[in-house]
């Protein structure tokens, strides 16, 4: 493991729902006797998921600096819920080809969303065949069950 620099993040574990948001701190650390440029680069989620809010630091040798990492996950029924392994991963101009490397993991919460359409929407005569959509807008399966009945009393 490089030992130019030190990477934390809290929390590692980050649950968020759609549509809403979450953040963790980045805290890292240049142990090296130089003075160095840092980057901080995310790997493995999608950007529109996340935002930095500084990803680049110059730092004298033993300074320490945090920055925040916000999750904004959109909603969408395209991104699914469930656990997204990501690293945050750190370089530094004086130590080109070696990375300090953090696994964390962003739990996206389920939200549930749907759509129903029954044609005809209404009969004049005491029988008629139904047709029933069910659009899931959800980020997650659903399971439907289904009954009918006639409020008017004719059937």
């Amino acid at each position: 493991m490089p030992d130019f620099a030190t990477l934390t993040n809290e929390p590692q574990a980050i649950n968020v729902a759609p549509g809403e948001s979450a953040s963790s701190t980045i805290t890292l650390r240049n142990v090296s006797p130089l003075v160095d440029v840092f980057d901080v680069i995310i790997t493995g989620l999608p950007s529109e998921f996340y935002r930095l809010s500084h990803s680049e630091f110059r730092l004298f040798p033993g300074d320490e600096i945090e920055t925040d990492l916000e999750f904004s996950p959109p909603i969408s029924s395209d991104i699914l819920a469930g656990d997204y392994e990501f690293e945050i991963n750190l370089s530094a101009r004086n130590h080109p080809g070696e990375t300090v490397s953090i696994p964390a993991t962003l739990a996206l919460a389920p939200y549930f969303s749907f759509e129903t359409v029954i044609r005809p929407e209404r009969i004049t005569g005491p029988s008629a065949n139904f047709s029933l959509s069910i659009n899931n807008q959800s980020n997650t399966a659903l399971s439907f069950q289904g009954s009918g009945e006639d409020p008017e009393g004719f059937c």
